[in-house]
């Protein structure tokens, strides 16, 4: 028996970006609050696993089948310990913060830190961490399914 499920599409084409937006939103704003990379990141996974469990698992590996969240886990490595490796070029302690402080048309004054290129990278690093945790999950969940299901 097919379910109707348009409820719970419409609600998650409708939660999904507004958890995606959010975690954009806690990487900013932890920079200087309490938060950071870490929940943005947890609630980034959150936001693509909604489509995952508003959707289907088949809709998330379509949507998802180009990405390779291995590689993207190792280059947000790469972009997160970039500061600390061009501070021990220059000589300088691991973690020393650089600071500017551009103009801009519309924002006007706003604060860049080097500690924003480390936050990224984990985030980045976090959130397809996540991912690949789960599509090994879910993959286990699928395989042991087709084992156990008559033929």
């Amino acid at each position: 028996m097919k379910t109707n499920d348009l409820m719970i599409k419409t609600v998650g084409r409708i939660i999904s970006p507004i958890v995606l937006i959010f975690a954009v939103y806690l990487l900013f704003a932890g920079h200087n609050d309490s938060g950071g990379e870490f929940p943005a990141a947890l609630m980034a996974a959150l936001g693509f696993l909604g489509i995952a469990f508003f959707f289907g698992f088949s809709t998330f590996k379509w949507i998802f089948s180009k990405v390779r969240f291995d590689y993207l886990s190792g280059l947000g490595l790469v972009v997160g310990l970039s500061p600390g490796i061009v501070n021990l070029f220059l000589g300088d302690p691991l973690f020393t913060n650089y600071h500017a402080y551009p103009a801009l048309p519309l924002l006007g004054e706003i604060h860049l830190s080097s500690q924003l290129i480390f936050e990224y990278g984990l985030t980045l690093t976090i959130t397809c961490v996540i991912m690949l945790i789960v599509a090994e999950l879910t993959e286990a969940q699928f395989e042991n399914a087709a084992e156990e299901s008559p033929q």
